[in-house]
């Protein structure tokens, strides 16, 4: 009777669709990806967070964590989005307000 440390039979099985937002995943190589390049929210964020490095709009104190936050608040969902990010804010805070001040009427 041999005892082997190594005599585990569990495998790793690949998940077959992305864990964070369903659709089916591609193996290109040894790389595995989503297939869902505009919808799936950490796709979304690499993308923002690319946008703005340093190689490209350079924009301060935006790291993944806010970039997510912001997608999560639904105040963007693409890079492009970020041009309109003061617009959106602003707004936003106007509607507050004003939902402040229907409440104060009441």
């Amino acid at each position: 009777s041999s005892s082997s440390s190594s005599s585990s039979t569990d495998t790793f099985e690949w998940p077959l669709s992305c864990p964070a937002c369903g659709f089916a995943l591609e193996t290109i190589g040894p790389n595995t990806f989503c297939t869902n390049h505009i919808g799936c929210p950490p796709q979304i964020v690499a993308h923002v967070w690319h946008v703005c490095s340093r190689q490209c709009l350079d924009i301060d104190g935006l790291g993944k964590g806010k970039i997510a936050d912001l997608i999560e608040k639904g105040l963007i969902s693409r890079a492009c989005d970020l041009f309109y990010l003061k617009d959106i804010v602003t707004d936003q805070k106007k509607g507050e307000k004003e939902e402040e001040e229907e409440d104060e009427d009441d």
